[in-house]
């Protein structure tokens, strides 16, 4: 009898410990800046790493993925795809493109004849470039990566390089004489008075009333998670390479500072977010999915 009784408590602390485990989130998201902030969560042990954003698609609309960090435009392109059932958890990134040269930039009209390479035709860069210089006399040629980009700078292709860190970081070290022209945030900034909002974390309201609770005590592991990784660098970069976000540990501490990382809750970058949308809008619907995202998108939380 004692030995039946026994076993039946071990058999119902089993079943409790298995009730009571929580399951693991399934994240899918970028090799690069888009990851970096994720390094202090549990999460980042068993995340899904891509190499480009449209292998994310299928996994969000298939509801493989829980969560996912993807590019703005293409958080708004699943809204529409997804009859609305997209939302915006946070805003990642912000700016992280750079125009690099052998010769400053004072301003955006110091570019009046010079040529830029670069890479992201028909992409958010070719968008955010396009609005930038509008009304200036300027050739851009587009490059098929950014690792191509950094090649033709090697043979002098043109005046001025569009590049995101880590490449950022990559042809510093690379071109002898190369240097920060002009930070493309900024120059948005200036004109349109808000910030260049980039990549996102977004879920959907199914997963939302499945796993709320999970969710919700993620994001507040990822924002301090960020913080932690702003705060140091150094030792975030060990990490950064361990999960195989980026492969060089050095590169990775040289990139965080001005890779754009943020934690920026819906509501506190709604606006932000909306103008850069419509911009996209503008210059061409199909970038977002062909309309806005109504006003659901930014309340998840």
């Amino acid at each position: 009898m004692k030995r039946k009784l026994k076993l039946l408590i071990i058999l119902m602390l089993v079943i409790l410990a298995a009730c009571s485990k929580e399951e693991d989130l399934k994240l899918v998201s970028l090799k690069g800046p888009t990851s970096m902030g994720l390094v202090y969560t549990k999460a980042a042990k068993t995340m899904d790493l891509v190499s480009a954003p449209d292998e994310i698609l299928g996994k969000v609309t298939g509801k493989e993925a829980d969560l996912a960090m993807v590019p703005i435009n293409m958080a708004a392109n699943l809204y529409q795809k997804m009859d609305g059932q997209v939302r915006l958890l946070a805003v990642n990134t912000v700016g992280n493109l750079y125009l690099l040269g052998k010769e400053p930039l004072n301003d955006f009209e110091d570019l009046e004849g010079k040529t830029i390479v670069s890479a992201g035709q028909g992409a958010t860069p070719m968008y955010i470039l396009n609005y930038l210089t509008k009304g200036i006399n300027v050739k851009v040629d587009y490059l098929p990566t950014h690792s191509d980009v950094i090649a033709s700078a090697s043979e002098n292709r043109g005046d001025y390089y569009l590049l995101p860190e880590p490449f950022v970081s990559l042809y510093l070290n690379k071109i002898e004489g190369g240097q920060l022209a002009y930070n493309l945030a900024e120059a948005y900034k200036e004109k349109t008075g808000h910030l260049l909002t980039m990549g996102c974390l977004i879920t959907t309201e199914d997963k939302l009333k499945e796993k709320g609770n999970e969710i919700e005590k993620f994001l507040k592991e990822y924002e301090s998670s960020v913080d932690k990784v702003l705060n140091d660098p150094k030792a975030a970069a060990g990490l950064i390479k361990s999960y195989g976000i980026l492969e060089d540990e050095s590169l990775a501490e040289k990139a965080l500072p001005s890779s754009g990382i943020v934690y920026l809750k819906p509501q506190e970058s709604k606006e932000d977010v909306e103008a850069f949308l419509q911009l996209l809008m503008e210059e061409n619907p199909k970038a977002i999915g062909g309309a806005l995202p109504e006003d659901d998108f930014y309340e998840a939380n």
